[in-house]
């Protein structure tokens, strides 16, 4: 038995030493390590386009890819399943042909997939790992590289929700049958004027606080993922004192049950309390991450609500000052919205007490969610 605590001892003190560790590297403070854009963004064109679904976007992203003369560069957490294949068999064609194809992936998104990365860079393509998974993982407790970007020919940017898996192009596994994933991403060309890129976790996070602060009318927000900062919760809240109309989207499926729970205990003890609305789609899982202010700008990107995407991993949003933008995404909002249920005492009764109890304490100890 004293063997056995001193063992146990040992371990919790390794696992302690990992954490701080991982507290003390904290990349998504800097930015990326290696040269992010190294392809220019040079045009001066203005055209920004709303992609509202995957398969709108793994259409254009074939086309584009297929039209390459120059580069493809691709910076992707999840990628893998017969919908990736088919892209990165294009882009070892392309590489073949000579086009420059970079690709960099999280090590941790794409464990397990079945890729044979010699024959890729035979081909041409080099493709590298961000933070590969290393024993006892403790490297991506805290932290990963959660960017979905996609740059062609240093002109147009695809930037968004969509891994290039079948996660994002069919469905989670986890899902009932019937029900669809939805993304959302936007396409530019480099150079617009109303489009700014962020990747800094600090600029994430003080964008997103901004935009809220300066909200006069609206906020519209679709997260899959919601265990806020407090600096995110105080600037909503002081937007509900404001009179501004805020209403969530989340799907009624989750598959990370915790942070389902910590929203709903959020703005069952919080949100829905100072004014707040919560819409809930029961036909499928939203895996959007946006938010529109005033029906003029939208934040967009790969960044959940969350301690960890918006203090420790590597993200990409872009934040577009475009109504037309701004107004089909209220638009794509309010359909869902329609379709879903509405988030209120009736709908927090009928729930068990267990999950009652399980939400309320998730959402008062959301720092500790590491998911």
């Amino acid at each position: 038995m004293k063997r056995f605590l001193t063992i146990l001892l040992y371990a919790l003190l390794a696992l302690i030493l990992a954490l701080a560790l991982c507290f003390m590297n904290n990349p998504a403070k800097g930015g990326l390590s290696h040269n992010h854009n190294p392809y220019g963004l040079q045009s001066d064109s203005t055209q920004v386009y709303l992609l509202p679904s995957s398969q709108a976007y793994k259409d254009s992203l074939l086309k584009h890819i297929s039209q390459a003369r120059e580069s493809i560069y691709l910076e992707m957490y999840s990628l893998g399943g017969p919908n990736a294949r088919e892209v990165m068999d294009l882009m070892r064609r392309k590489a073949q042909e000579g086009v420059k194809v970079e690709i960099v992936v999280d090590g941790w998104g794409t464990k397990g997939e079945a890729w044979d990365y010699e024959a890729l860079r035979a081909d041409g393509v080099q493709i590298s790992f961000w933070d590969q998974v290393k024993f006892p993982v403790a490297n991506h407790v805290l932290h990963r590289n959660h960017r979905k970007v996609v740059i062609i020919d240093g002109e147009w940017s695809f930037i968004g929700s969509t891994n290039i898996s079948d996660t994002s192009f069919g469905k989670f596994k986890e899902l009932p049958d019937s029900f669809p994933c939805f993304d959302m991403n936007v396409q530019f060309r480099a150079g617009a004027p109303q489009v700014s890129v962020i990747e800094k976790a600090d600029d994430l996070l003080s964008t997103m606080t901004v935009l809220i602060d300066q909200a006069q009318d609206s906020i519209r927000v679709i997260q899959p993922y919601i265990a806020l900062p407090g600096l995110v919760q105080e600037a909503l809240l002081k937007a509900l004192q404001r009179g501004v109309d805020i209403q969530f989207l989340l799907g009624e499926w989750n598959d990370i049950p915790v942070y389902q729970r910590s929203a709903l205990g959020l703005f069952h003890k919080v949100l829905c309390p100072a004014g707040a609305r919560l819409w809930l789609y029961p036909g499928g899982f939203h895996h959007t991450k946006a938010l529109s202010v005033d029906g003029s700008i939208l934040f967009l990107g790969s960044t959940n609500m969350t301690h960890r995407a918006l203090r420790r991993n590597l993200e990409e949003n872009v934040l577009v000052k475009d109504a037309r933008l701004a107004a089909e995404f209220d638009k794509y909002f309010a359909g869902y919205a329609k379709e879903s249920v509405p988030f209120d005492d009736q709908y927090w009764a009928q729930l068990s007490r267990k999950e009652r109890n399980r939400a309320v304490l998730t959402h008062r100890f959301n720092r500790l969610i590491i998911q």
